[in-house]
């Protein structure tokens, strides 16, 4: 099984098109705990939280994108935290 982030990625994905969001969750929590830093997990679990009407834990994602963007992207910074409160 690959353990790269990439694939790490990759098994989120297919277990979420599978309907096993828990599964998914879990794996992209897996990555987030070996790299806290790695903004597309962060970006696939505040998707993965918005699908599945878990707003609190998306706006938490959003929250944590908002303030790792400010520096170099503020604009996008600013999107995560708009997108954080509506």
């Amino acid at each position: 099984e690959d353990e790269s982030p990439e694939g790490l990625l990759e098994r989120a994905d297919i277990l979420e098109a599978e309907g096993r969001y828990e599964d998914a969750e879990a794996t992209l929590k897996e990555l987030v705990a070996r790299l806290p830093n790695h903004e597309p997990a962060h970006e696939r679990l505040k998707d993965l939280y918005l699908a599945t009407d878990r707003r609190v834990d998306a706006v938490r994602e959003l929250l944590w994108l908002s303030d790792a963007y400010t520096e170099r992207n503020l604009e996008r910074a600013v999107q995560h935290a708009r997108a954080a409160y509506e």
